[in-house]
């Protein structure tokens, strides 16, 4: 079967871990050149995985939340490949404390992740999609969350009001950039395992959650959503725009 991200140039924010690091390897594994980001050197590991298994990759630090981080980022990997060809806007933040009640919550990490979850997606694709456009071609992914459908389960009200921007975002672009021949399309995952160290007293709290609210009856892997956006940013999904795909083992189906 002809593998059909080979030579393509992808950019993944957000590659250090999770599900950007997934993404970002699966994507090499089928042929893919990756530009990996990360706010911190976490990238730089994910690159040199990538490299290690005979994968290209460069690594480039910026927060996505920061326009002119994110205009030297794109300037640096045009030079690079000379192009990008899929946009996936995965980096996200939400360490902020759970539940709070909405008058106790802070404006400062309102604003951040705000910053980060969606205006991140809007800097990447403000400074991407303008090469997508010149050449007619492009796959935009973005990463958004099943807080963004319903609600979140950790109670951050700024986590939901962001995902669910996101996905609103994700129409508007899409009707946008059809005509340039251009995809715009959300991934939602749902509860995820993605942070091994963690992953005892994660899956531990969620022990009765999951037969009771996730058909499927575990947790997703990283490796689960990677496949779903793998799809999205490749031609199989040329007629496919302005759509959120839920993988979440079934746990809001329609």
């Amino acid at each position: 079967m002809t593998n059909l991200l080979t030579g393509k140039v992808a950019l993944v924010t957000g590659a250090g871990r999770g599900i950007g690091n997934a993404t970002a390897k699966l994507f090499a594994e089928r042929g893919a050149l990756l530009i990996c980001n990360s706010l911190t050197e976490t990238c730089v590991k994910t690159a040199d995985e990538i490299a290690a298994v005979g994968g290209r990759a460069i690594a480039i630090r910026a927060d996505v939340a920061d326009s002119k981080s994110v205009e030297e980022m794109v300037a640096e990997s045009i030079r690079k490949f000379g192009t990008i060809d899929i946009l996936i806007n995965n980096a996200g933040f939400w360490n902020v404390p759970f539940h709070p009640k909405i008058e106790e919550v802070r404006e400062e990490d309102w604003n951040r992740i705000l910053a980060v979850n969606l205006t991140g997606a809007f800097n990447c694709c403000r400074f991407v999609v303008p090469h997508m456009r010149r050449k007619r071609y492009g796959k935009i992914v973005n990463i958004g969350s099943g807080a963004g459908l319903v609600w979140s389960r950790t109670g951050i009200h700024a986590y939901a009001a962001s995902k669910a921007g996101l996905m609103g975002f994700t129409r508007q672009l899409a009707k946008e950039l059809g005509p340039f021949g251009i995809n715009v399309n959300c991934v939602s995952p749902g509860l995820i395992w993605t942070n091994p160290e963690k992953g005892k007293e994660y899956e531990e709290s969620t022990a009765k959650e999951v037969p009771e609210q996730i058909p499927l009856g575990r947790l997703g892997d990283p490796i689960d959503i990677a496949y779903a956006v793998a799809f999205m940013a490749s031609d199989e999904a040329s007629w496919i725009t302005g759509q959120t795909l839920e993988v979440d083992g079934g746990r809001w189906m329609k």
